[in-house]
């Protein structure tokens, strides 16, 4: 007997009048859940994750009354990114209203939280990479397809940023729920044994449906032509877009892409940030290393800025209707993205979705 049959007998002790007897357990939780999962209804996505913002650009904004500028979408795309095309009915108890974020092109992430704890549902059109590590891997049926568990017990070794590998107690369920539809269901801090992990992530899975979740909806823009959404991230009062070229294929999502480590390496033309005018990432000149060359600014009409730094270019805009948001572009001067007339256009299609967290 291995801990996983172990763990799956302790998750059922003390429950004999409904526990199967044998080796038809996980019969027993995938048709328990199915049967939850019938009588749940759509739970409310309304939330924000945790990112943090990285670099800034000095600059004082006048704000203009609003020009009845409107934002124009052209070529079908979307004034904001696609939603996940699944929801979670029903989440422990205990568990937070769900953020669903947009990870990138074809991947997308639902998660809640119950204070330490995290339960983080990936939604990929593509098989993601298999974890290394030292943590135990065991293949298991997920509702009649296979799947993979990997299970880190308590540890008290510190996280290493750089790792792909996360410290326990750490739980992840991989498995393809459809053709052309991969989960992983992680979970960090969810219970000190691996029958209470268990617990938490297959009860996550006997509850996926294929209603849509919106992403938290904190920033819309117009696309320039040949970009697509990128990684899409906001907390409080900011929010920041990475635009990618439309050709590049999808990207995979990092191993470690984590609830509690929020890093994906993805090729990007530009990032589009929304951030206070009067905050801190606006006040400070750009302090950054190794660029070389002299920070040169000029004004580009009477809302904006740009400025250069050997080979990075920002651009800053007031948004408009907004008496308090600016919008920080940053690009690559060899990107055809920099030209000013095209982050002036983009500035300016720029509008405040219904959930962000600045007037």
């Amino acid at each position: 007997m291995n801990e996983l049959d172990t763990a799956l007998r302790t998750l059922y002790a003390g429950r004999a009048d409904r526990a199967p007897s044998g080796t038809d357990l996980l019969s027993a939780v995938h048709g328990r859940a199915r049967r939850d999962r019938r009588r749940r209804v759509l739970a409310g996505i309304a939330a924000v994750v945790a990112v943090v913002l990285a670099g800034g650009v000095g600059v004082a904004l006048t704000h203009r009354p609003e020009e009845n500028r409107t934002l124009q979408v052209t070529e079908g795309k979307a004034a904001a990114p696609p939603p996940a095309p699944i929801s979670v009915t029903r989440w422990p108890e205990g568990y937070a209203k769900p953020a669903v974020q947009y990870l990138g092109q074809g991947v997308w992430d639902i998660e809640s939280r119950a204070g330490s704890a995290a339960l983080s549902v990936q939604v990929m059109s593509y098989r993601p990479a298999v974890r290394p590590g030292p943590g135990q891997r065991q293949s298991i049926p997920v509702d009649g397809v296979p799947g993979t568990l990997y299970w880190l017990p308590p540890t008290l070794a510190a996280p290493d940023p750089a790792s792909p590998d996360p410290t326990g107690p750490f739980a992840e369920l991989t498995y393809q729920r459809k053709p052309g539809q991969w989960i992983r269901i992680v979970g960090v801090n969810v219970g000190t044994t691996l029958a209470r992990a268990m617990l938490r992530l297959f009860s996550v899975a006997g509850h996926l449906t294929d209603r849509k979740s919106p992403v938290v909806d904190t920033i819309r823009l117009a696309l320039p032509d040949g970009t697509a959404w990128g990684r899409v991230d906001a907390a409080g009062s900011h929010s920041r877009v990475m635009l990618v070229d439309e050709r590049t294929p999808v990207a995979a999502v990092a191993l470690n892409d984590l609830p509690d480590s929020r890093i994906v390496t993805q090729q990007r033309r530009a990032i589009v940030e929304v951030v206070d005018k009067d905050g801190e990432i606006v006040r400070n000149l750009p302090q950054i290393t190794g660029q070389g060359g002299t920070l040169t600014s000029s004004e580009v009409g009477p809302e904006g800025r740009v400025f250069d730094l050997g080979t990075i270019r920002w651009f800053v805009h007031l948004v408009a209707g907004s008496e308090r948001a600016a919008v920080v572009i940053r690009v690559d001067t060899t990107d055809p993205l920099a030209d000013v007339g095209t982050l002036r256009r983009l500035a300016e299609s720029v509008r405040l979705g219904v959930d962000a967290k600045i007037g």
